[in-house]
């Protein structure tokens, strides 16, 4: 398989996670337009970090936050300190789902970080995978261990369970789990990934968006990028441009945008 470019990976991601957002409520042969996406717009409104956590927030919030978690991919240090300081601001209570997010958002930086240094032929994925969490789980907060615990050794069983089947302390992030056992196990194809899955939008959002953080768009079904309209199609593609630029620290690009961002839909 040949390497992807982070700019490969930031749009893959943007546009798994767009489609698996999507996927549950299409009814039609065509994706949802971005014009009309509240997703989409909570998204530019949150290109530049950091993002808002309120004292409700909720999935709706967690799925806005995929832009900013993209933009401090290789900066663990920010991501943990910011959303540390956002837990000391919240009740601490684990049915708070403000809690819930932010616990999710750190593990899910984390998966995102190890998944755009890496390829979908990696050897032993899933144990590379589980030993990037467990280095970075020293910056975790100490009521989110069990949680991480659970999760990794949900990992470890060959069987998907069902969210009826998980300890109800674990029920917080089994979304989380659900999303990396389908990545992991079809790497290759988003659709494989997505089908015959439960019709959960935070689930399905976050294995677009890591499934395509890993694999880049060629791990998306092609008749899916082409059921975009154009407009939708260049819509995303902009928004990974200026998020790949703004990550980069290179806003202005000198070469013409094809020699920094190859990559045509």
């Amino acid at each position: 398989m040949p390497i992807l470019s982070t700019a490969d990976k930031f749009l893959g991601s943007l546009l798994g996670a767009y489609i698996g957002h999507c996927y549950v409520t299409r009814h039609q042969r065509q994706w949802p337009l971005i014009s009309e996406s509240h997703l989409y717009q909570s998204w530019l409104s949150s290109m530049q970090p950091p993002i808002v956590l309120g004292p409700h927030s909720s999935e709706t919030s967690l799925i806005a936050a995929l832009p900013w978690l993209l933009h401090c991919c290789d900066d663990p240090t920010t991501r943990h300190h910011w959303l540390a300081q956002a837990l000391a601001t919240v009740p601490s209570a684990e049915t708070n789902p403000t809690v819930t997010v932010i616990d999710t958002l750190y593990i899910l930086g984390d998966c995102l970080e190890w998944l755009l240094q890496y390829s979908p032929d990696t050897h032993e994925p899933h144990f590379l995978l589980c030993e990037h969490l467990r280095q970075r789980c020293i910056h975790y907060p100490s009521a989110l261990m069990p949680h991480l615990n659970l999760l990794i050794e949900n990992l470890d069983t060959e069987e998907f369970a069902t969210n009826a089947q998980v300890p109800c302390q674990a029920r917080t992030l089994w979304p989380m789990t659900l999303a990396i056992r389908r990545c992991l196990r079809y790497p290759e194809n988003l659709a494989l990934a997505l089908v015959n899955h439960s019709t959960d939008i935070p689930t399905t959002t976050i294995i677009g968006c890591l499934l395509g953080a890993w694999g880049g768009i060629s791990a998306i079904p092609v008749p899916w990028i082409m059921a975009f309209t154009y407009d939708s199609r260049q819509g995303l593609r902009q928004m990974a441009q200026q998020l790949y630029r703004s990550w980069a620290g290179s806003n202005v690009v000198t070469g013409g945008v094809d020699e920094i961002f190859p990559l045509d839909l």
